[in-house]
């Protein structure tokens, strides 16, 4: 039995862009290519896409066909995108970049929610049943930067050409049986439910850079001013031990003794990305931190012309 269903947010589809490993256009395969096949309980998937390259603002088309080789019905659970940016279930990691970006399901599929979320949905495959599901991507990414005018929500913007792995994933199992109760309990069973993933890749030809946020935070690091500011408000220089006693600068700039587990606790502290504003040619980025001295917001704009930070001002 096959059914071909327009979906909407169903597969879990995944962009993820590799740097450039010395192979131009012209060494990839043209023709349709299909990713690696996968099955795991007799539920079996494949992944194709239209063609191997494509040009800048062209929509990726993506065909995920999921059979049930069994003689029994089978349910899988769909992580599902629920209309909000940060749940978008497509990432896209262009150089030392992640980016994500929304495969948009061309076909609709009704099933029940999983486990009081809305991003899951659980769907029963019937016997010997094959579902073909259709996806396009327009190439677009959620931006890194909390956008000040734009009610906290992430922007979508043109992705960076560049070369990208696509991979659909789906669990094995009806997540919608996992009794409620305990978080941690709930959360291992939700974690050992099996996942069937497989993977292809196209490469997007152009020359479209956007700067990402580790380019942005390198160039931070290396200017004086910023840089000395990020570092202070850092885990670094920000706890220490000593006579074997673990201390911490405090918000007030005062130092404050504590334990051993709260300096554990407190590793990898840096300052956070509080939000910011993209325009054709700046990218102003603030930073807040919690502990050590004033101020602590930091208001940073970036040329991503001339790839430096072009002014760097203080706030409490």
């Amino acid at each position: 039995m096959i059914r071909s269903i327009w979906i909407v947010s169903a597969v879990f589809l995944l962009l993820v862009g590799c740097q450039d490993q010395g192979q131009g256009p012209g060494d990839l395969n043209p023709i349709k290519q299909s990713g690696p096949q996968a099955e795991i309980d007799g539920v079996e998937m494949k992944l194709e896409l239209d063609k191997a390259t494509y040009a800048e603002d062209e929509m990726v088309v993506a065909v995920v066909t999921i059979t049930n080789h069994n003689d029994e019905s089978q349910p899988i659970t769909l992580i599902v995108d629920d209309g909000l940016a940060w749940e978008s279930y497509a990432l896209a990691q262009h150089q030392a970049e992640k980016w994500f970006g929304n495969f948009q399901a061309v076909d609709k599929i009704e099933g029940k929610q999983g486990g009081g979320s809305d991003n899951t949905r659980v769907y029963t495959l019937e016997p010997n049943e094959i579902l073909e599901q259709h996806f396009e991507w327009d190439q677009r990414v959620t931006d890194f930067v909390i956008d000040y005018e734009s009610d906290l929500r992430q922007q979508q913007i043109p992705g960076p050409t560049g070369k990208y792995d696509i991979k659909a994933l789906v669990m094995i199992g009806d997540v919608t049986a996992i009794p409620g109760g305990n978080v941690d309990e709930m959360t291992q069973q939700f974690d050992a439910l099996p996942q069937l993933a497989v993977q292809s890749s196209v490469e997007i030809l152009g020359d479209r850079k956007v700067m990402g946020s580790e380019q942005a935070k390198a160039l931070v690091l290396a200017d004086k001013k910023a840089g000395e500011w990020y570092r202070a408000h850092s885990y670094e220089e920000l706890v220490w031990k000593r006579r074997g006693d673990w201390y911490q600068k405090d918000v007030d700039g005062s130092d404050v003794k504590i334990t051993k587990e709260m300096a554990e606790q407190l590793k990898g502290l840096a300052p956070r990305l509080a939000g910011g504003k993209r325009t054709d040619d700046t990218l102003t980025l603030e930073y807040g931190a919690t502990l050590g001295d004033a101020p602590h917001s930091m208001i940073v704009e970036i040329d991503t012309v001339k790839n430096n930070v072009a002014a760097v001002t203080f706030k409490e």
